[in-house]
């Protein structure tokens, strides 16, 4: 099933994932890289209510800001980070590497129930494709940036340093696309080894992202993390459900990614615990029965908010008709007070439903730094 309207609720790696392993907002589960903050103590974790429910759990992930240093390793009974290995250097964290990784421990589990979380920084700045993947990617670019972009060299774009010439954009997407078709075989050896294993008919798959990127659409190019709108926060989304039921089906409505947890329990048919915010999805005819409301902000922020509907968005004051207006550049709050007043109270709802966390204070290792450092996220 293929959702095309899909909202993470911050467009950075931390909160977001926290989000969808917890089931709340970023502001509940308290999870920040800017605020060096941990998962708030006692939140609950979908691995948490699974492997209690039986579940061997295992994640094999690209380390950084889901290191198991903030928190997000509750309730995995192996976790492995590309930062807990001899060579961390970044390019090397692919989805082909990770599906490596976890096939030893898919083995080991044999026919047992199971929950698998893969993560990979494959399509995620630095940009490095292999050349074979690249020329699929593009034909004739004859400008001086290189196939492999750097963190500094879109550091020098986005301050003015470095100005980019006729196809240099293009290029960069390029690279960026280069990766995702990386990521997209990963998956499919993914596939083919759970077909292998005699698993995959069986087995509810999850295909999603934490966040989007920006390329020039409000000036920056191979960026996230410094607005909400729909080019960092819209992500990918596509599910099989077990034996293929609903295969092929597309769904317009809007998802959260706080909808992902109570959903994967939902169809496993596994209680909820009320303390998740999220809704789970309701398959049915491809339908979804949940509260249309998004609410996404930055990195933990209480100040820099955004609701969004299948339609409608308010972001700081601003309001976007998404159907008249995708790209959201037309501020039309001033034809629509009440939808305005509509979506800033659903916001304010959604913030006060659940306690604010207080700050976790975390200890970054050195090896964890140094990844980080690479990624472009502290200097």
């Amino acid at each position: 099933m293929l959702f095309r309207r899909v909202v993470a609720h911050a467009p950075s790696t931390l909160p977001s994932h926290a989000s969808m392993l917890t089931s709340l907002l970023p502001p509940h589960h308290g999870a920040s890289f800017k605020k060096r903050s941990g998962l708030r103590p006692g939140v609950a974790t979908l691995a948490e209510v699974l492997r209690r429910a039986g579940f061997a759990t295992a994640s094999f992930n690209g380390g950084g800001q889901v290191h198991r240093t903030w928190g997000l390793d509750r309730g995995f009974d192996v976790y492995v980070s590309s930062t807990d290995a001899s060579e961390t250097e970044i390019g090397h964290d692919t989805m082909h590497q990770q599906v490596a990784a976890a096939e030893p421990w898919l083995r080991k589990v044999g026919q047992g129930p199971f929950f698998l979380f893969l993560h990979t920084y494959e399509v995620h700045h630095p940009y490095t494709p292999t050349p074979e993947r690249l020329a699929l990617m593009e034909k004739g670019y004859a400008g001086t940036l290189p196939d492999r972009i750097s963190y500094r060299l879109l550091e020098r774009i986005n301050t003015g340093e470095k100005a980019l010439r006729p196809g240099d954009l293009e290029h960069i997407v390029a690279t960026y696309d280069a990766e995702i078709l990386g990521a997209d075989e990963g998956f499919g050896e993914l596939v083919r080894l759970l077909r292998r294993l005699g698993r995959y008919d069986p087995t509810l798959i999850v295909f999603t992202s934490d966040h989007g990127e920006a390329f020039g659409e409000r000036g920056r190019v191979g960026w996230h993390g410094d607005t909400l709108y729909d080019e960092q926060l819209r992500v990918p989304l596509i599910v099989k459900l077990p034996g293929g039921r609903l295969g092929g089906a597309t769904v317009q409505e809007q998802v959260r990614c706080i909808d992902f947890a109570p959903t994967i329990l939902s169809v496993l048919g596994l209680a909820v615990p009320p303390e998740f915010s999220g809704a789970a999805i309701d398959f049915q005819a491809g339908a979804v029965g949940h509260a249309p409301w998004a609410v996404a902000n930055i990195d933990g922020s209480a100040h820099e908010l955004a609701v969004s509907t299948s339609r409608w968005k308010w972001y700081e004051g601003r309001l976007f008709d998404l159907a008249e207006d995708p790209r959201e550049t037309h501020d039309v709050v001033s034809l629509h007070p009440d939808v305005e007043r509509d979506l800033s109270g659903r916001l304010l709802a959604m913030m006060r439903s659940r306690e604010t966390a207080m700050t976790t204070p975390v200890q970054v290792q050195a090896d964890v730094q140094e990844q980080l450092r690479a990624l472009g996220y502290v200097k």
